[in-house]
């Protein structure tokens, strides 16, 4: 299920103790409390319907934090600002951080003011029709509590558990009302906020919907536009047609169904030109294979996994039987027999041919994996680290310096013994190491 957002626009100009912190702890816990009321939403497996978010948390790489602000402003279900008076004006008249004024007025234009629960910790003043910005002057007063600078942990604990029942009463009070219920963006537009998220979190260049629209052939942007803010729904022809843009799950983007990212098993055939014909061919007409990147699983096991990149920035991840790894039978040795000597095939390819394919090895932490076969993380995060040359070491006899995790000699000695007992892989290998075979060939018999 989609979360919800509720975002926080914070001002550093006061003590945090009592303000930024304060207000982020009352407001998770009024968060955390009714999301779980299936009175207001539907029951929730992931801790909860809600979420809190603020600047670019969540966000991978350096975002332009205007930008991405804003965009989570639109998104959001509810704004809460923090209006403490931090300086003056013309006139001496107090004024709440100018940051935070324009996030405010942003969210004012993108969802009104009955979905904005401000708060005003009034040690520094108290609003008034006098004090307060003009703009500001005519809306419901926001939520306050007295805390000042220096205060006890005991008065810190007292207004924050006062200001945490203030927000669930303001909170229930807006996803209640009438106006929430019939203004709910549904969850189109927050996969489509996801999947810029996602396809923007190794991009130096930024994606925006403005670039969406141009991409789908569309005269302006205003439409596209409003699919990412809620405004206007899209058709499912034209979720397909966002989903080729990106190389993501239609299914996803149009249903919520299934991984963002399309995750498949795969058993790779045992003819070694085969297996290396398959790993380095995209599947699908209108692409092609820049990139194929080899990962070992950083545990005992060793799982094998491969993801592939075409020059489109597509990703398709693929996991295996195969563990590259003594915690095999005696089809995974097989198995290993056969990928010991794809992998000489492919750098044999990768180094006398030239580099059409940039191929690459990794090995992944646990979490990495998981968070790689779930298929809702952009791959290219996962890729950005932890390159591993074991792919390019463990079939060569000569490479013996490198030792990549425990038992890694033992187990290359080993199924090295086993293919120097196998006459038709040795036919293979003799083929490879002759020049005499081409991926290309893929259905060449060594005889």
């Amino acid at each position: 299920m989609a979360k919800t957002s509720i975002f926080f626009s914070w001002q550093a100009d006061r003590d945090s103790l009592t303000g930024r912190n304060l207000i982020e702890r009352a407001l998770g816990r009024a968060i955390s409390k009714i999301s779980k009321d299936v009175s207001l939403f539907e029951p929730d497996r992931d801790r909860g319907a809600l979420i809190l978010d603020r600047d670019t948390k969540n966000v991978a790489g350096s975002p332009p934090i205007v930008e991405t602000i804003f965009r989570k402003i639109d998104s959001a279900a509810v704004f809460v600002p923090d209006l403490t008076f931090v300086g003056t004006r013309g006139g001496r008249r107090p004024t709440p951080n100018p940051n935070v004024l324009i996030e405010y007025g942003w969210a004012l234009k993108a969802m009104g003011h009955a979905r904005i629960v401000a708060v005003m910790n009034t040690a520094y003043g108290e609003p008034s029709g006098e004090n307060m910005p003009f703009d500001l002057r005519h809306q419901r007063n926001p939520i306050r509590y007295f805390c000042p600078k220096g205060a006890s942990d005991s008065v810190r604990a007292a207004a924050r558990d006062s200001l945490a029942k203030d927000f669930e009463s303001a909170l229930r009070m807006v996803f209640s009302s009438k106006e929430y219920c019939e203004n709910l963006p549904g969850e189109i537009p927050n996969r489509l906020n996801r999947l810029l998220d996602q396809v923007n979190a190794n991009r130096y260049e930024k994606v925006r919907p403005s670039h969406v629209a141009q991409m789908l052939g569309e005269e302006n942007a205003i439409e596209v536009e409003e699919w990412f803010l809620g405004k206007k729904a899209p058709t499912f022809s034209q979720l397909l047609s966002v989903a080729g843009l990106f190389g993501i799950e239609t299914k996803w983007l149009q249903h919520g169904d299934g991984p963002i990212y399309p995750v498949d098993y795969v058993r790779l055939p045992r003819i070694p030109v085969e297996a290396a014909h398959f790993l380095l061919n995209w599947e699908g007409q209108a692409d092609r294979l820049e990139e194929l990147h080899l990962i070992r699983a950083m545990n005992d096991a060793g799982g094998l996994y491969f993801i592939k990149k075409s020059k489109r920035g597509h990703f398709q991840i693929y996991y295996t039987p195969i563990h590259v790894s003594e915690v095999i039978g005696a089809s995974g040795e097989a198995d290993l027999m056969a990928l010991f000597v794809t992998l000489e095939l492919l750098y044999k390819r990768y180094t006398i041919t030239g580099a059409e394919v940039l191929v690459v090895g990794h090995q992944l932490t646990d979490a990495e994996v998981s968070l790689l076969v779930r298929g809702n993380t952009n791959p290219g995060v996962l890729l950005e680290n932890n390159r591993c040359m074991w792919w390019e070491d463990i079939w060569d006899r000569e490479m013996t310096k490198n030792d990549y995790w425990p038992g890694y000699h033992a187990l290359r000695d080993r199924i090295e013994r086993c293919i120097n007992s196998d006459a038709h892989l040795m036919k293979w290998r003799a083929q490879i190491q002759g020049g005499e075979l081409t991926i290309d060939r893929s259905r060449h018999d060594p005889g």
